[in-house]
This record gives C-alpha cells, sequence and structure tokens, in this order.
C-alpha cells in the first residue's frame, strides 16, 4: 500500500500519526479559508473545509488515500480559526477567558473517488485570566498556527479550567473519528498499533 497524504501543515496531526505503525507523507493543502464560504452550522462549515482541503490535495494524489482536518472554535455563535496575529490572538484569549467554547475537528478522508468526513466536539471551559497571564502566554509564542490560538499541552495547560470530550480533539486530530474514516478506506488503525 502506497503511503497515505496528510493534507495538513499541523505539526501536533503529524506526531499523533506518528504513534502508529501507519506510513504517510504530508502534503500541504492550498485550499484558501479565507475565501471560503462561512455556514452557519460550525460542524457543517467545519467539514466543508476539511473535505475542500482534502480535494485540493486529491487532485494530485487521487491514487492515495488523502486525510485531511479542520479545526474551529466556536463561542457565541461566533467562529474562531487561528489568529493573524499576536492582536488577534490577545483579543481572541481575552474573549475566551472564564467562559466556554466548543472545539471541533473535522476530518475528511478521500479514497478511491470519495469522500467520507466525521468530526468530534469538544466542550472546554478557560480559567479566568489576567492581562498579565495573558500577556506572558502570547511572549510565549504558543498561539501560533493553532485554532483559538491555544492548546491543552504543555505551558497552554494552564489556561484550561475543564474539559469535556475528547482530548484529541483539541490536538486537532481526535482518534475515534480518524479509525471510523481510515476503516471506510479500508485502514485499520488496530492493525497498525
Amino acid at each position: 500500500m502506497k503511503p497515505i497524504i496528510l493534507a495538513s501543515r499541523s505539526p501536533r496531526r503529524r506526531e499523533i500519526l506518528e504513534n502508529f505503525r501507519l506510513e504517510f507523507e504530508t502534503v500541504v493543502s492550498d485550499f484558501d479559508e479565507d475565501g471560503a464560504e462561512v455556514l452557519s452550522d460550525p460542524v457543517e462549515y467545519a467539514d466543508s473545509l476539511a473535505k475542500a482541503k482534502v480535494g485540493v490535495v486529491a487532485k494530485d494524489y487521487g491514487d492515495r488515500v488523502v486525510l485531511g482536518a479542520d479545526t474551529i472554535v466556536v463561542q457565541d455563535e461566533k467562529y474562531f480559526g487561528k489568529p493573524k496575529d499576536r492582536k488577534e490572538a490577545k483579543n481572541f484569549l481575552t474573549q475566551f477567558s472564564g467562559n466556554w467554547q466548543t472545539v471541533i475537528t473535522a476530518l475528511a478522508v478521500y479514497s478511491n473517488g470519495q469522500v467520507f468526513a466525521d468530526h468530534e466536539v469538544t466542550r472546554l471551559k478557560m480559567n479566568m485570566l489576567s492581562e498579565a497571564e495573558i500577556e506572558r502566554y502570547l511572549d510565549l509564542g504558543l498561539w501560533h498556527d493553532k485554532a483559538g490560538g491555544y492548546t491543552v499541552v504543555g505551558p497552554s495547560a494552564l489556561l484550561v479550567e475543564r474539559m469535556e470530550g475528547c482530548f484529541y480533539n483539541v490536538l486537532g486530530l481526535p482518534l475515534n473519528p480518524l479509525s471510523r474514516l481510515l476503516k471506510r478506506a479500508n485502514i485499520n488503525l488496530w492493525e497498525h498499533l
């Protein structure tokens, strides 16, 4: 079997996949998320982004299994992707402070001309953060390349008061949807432990 294609630049997704004896290559999708239609349903929106990323890469790798994902954070019906700069990251964290967010990761798999999608939803409550704590976090640079500007590992875990749901979802690659989707492409993760 040819290695699967991970259509993502996320180092966390790569690290999670490396836990399995599964051959894969990374090919970054050049899909422009900023130009995508924003759908009112956050799960449908995340699904549409993941499918679009996979579709772009599958055009060049149609004989391979292609895996893509998209993670968004939702609070008060507002969507938060990756902050573009420090100022936007500060704005995100200020809004999140002391509040609940919903983290949605949608996965899409292309196999034999078909695209399958699945997702995971996790609720997370952010600690009440002082401006000094937010500034210190921003100084660490841990907000770069992360939906909502945060994660739940290392020093970033100090941001989180409580989490309900899948830990790996917040990292960007929830394992149960991943396993279900890969089975549809005749890849059983249990055989790659």
